[in-house]
């Protein structure tokens, strides 16, 4: 062979080599160039889009990479939609052409109701905390079991309180109980004189009240179950190697304190926010016979309340913003 050819040869497989290097090779056939860059797909219907924007920087720069966000807009940028409203169909899609990591992702704390705690995706070890809260206009009303039968409670139609209300009040119908479509809804109806009691998806209310309204105290909700969750990232399933890297860096930025100062920084109320726990399991797969045994015996073939669309002649507000 002539050394022009032998040169030609070598140049050849050397570039084959590094765009294999470059390139990651996913199913049917997609191929997405990542390099020194993790690109996050942030939804900009979730309440807090720009924390988990932030959060999503640390982790980039934890790892000597760029950060480049692809935003997710289903809903047209409302906040009345769900946190995670969207098929897993969907994260494939997202996760194989757009993005590495989808940020902002709620999961169980005892791995039920898990999203996408799925066989196609994998999820980073928690980086944040979040909880439903319970909202009052009367200081003597603390928990759910405390409001008077006669009394008003409102919630978000389609949310995991509204599926579990009956457990702690199976004299439901003898409360005054409303459910609306979407928390601004929610919000709304309880700005009126004649609301006294709501329970709301954290992140949601404190997005729109970043002061407490005069009157108004928040309280956890301890007679309900799941009620805490955890936030994560969704990442494809074969791509463990980002995964781990990724948990490494969450836990550095847990550990020493970086976590909790953007959480202050926001200002956030560390009762219902929190960094991620140091000391994590992660759970893969979800497995359809795992029902929370705190749904049993509940029966969802009535409502119990009355439910408020207000919303219904514009479907791009008309999913709620919880789990």
């Amino acid at each position: 062979m002539k050394p022009l050819a032998i040169v030609f040869m070598f140049l050849l497989m050397l570039s084959l080599s590094q765009a294999q290097t470059s390139e990651y090779q996913f199913p049917q056939g997609f191929t997405r160039v990542t390099g020194n860059t993790i690109t996050y797909c942030v939804s900009l219907e979730t309440p807090l889009a720009e924390l988990d924007e932030d959060i999503a920087r640390l982790i980039a720069r934890s790892v000597g990479a760029n950060a480049k966000f692809y935003y997710y807009d289903r809903y047209g940028s409302s906040t009345s939609s769900r946190v995670m409203s969207m098929q897993r169909q969907e994260f494939a899609i997202l996760l194989t052409d757009h993005c590495d990591v989808f940020m902002g992702m709620p999961r169980s704390i005892n791995a039920s109701f898990d999203y996408p705690a799925d066989e196609q995706q994998l999820s980073t070890r928690p980086y944040m905390q979040v909880s439903f809260v319970l909202v009052s206009k009367n200081h003597a009303i603390k928990s759910i079991r405390d409001i008077p039968q006669g009394g008003s409670l409102l919630f978000e139609h389609a949310s995991l309180p509204s599926m579990l209300i009956s457990k702690v009040r199976p004299d439901i119908e003898r409360l005054h109980a409303v459910a609306t479509v979407g928390s601004e809804a929610l919000f709304d109806r309880f700005e009126r004189p004649d609301a006294e009691v709501m329970i709301a998806w954290g992140p949601s209310f404190f997005q729109r009240y970043a002061e407490l309204p005069e009157g108004w105290t928040v309280n956890s909700i301890k007679d309900l179950p799941n009620m805490d969750w955890l936030v994560v990232g969704g990442i494809s399933r074969e791509r463990t190697a980002l995964r781990t890297q990724i948990d490494t860096a969450i836990l550095k930025l847990i550990e020493d304190g970086r976590m909790q100062e953007l959480l202050n920084d926001y200002e956030l109320p560390q009762t219902f926010f929190s960094p991620g726990p140091t000391s994590y399991q992660s759970v893969e797969g979800d497995d359809d016979d795992d029902d929370d045994e705190e749904l049993e015996g509940i029966d969802f073939s009535s409502y119990g309340y009355d439910v408020e669309d207000e919303f219904s002649t514009e479907p791009e507000e008309t999913t709620p913003n919880t789990p």
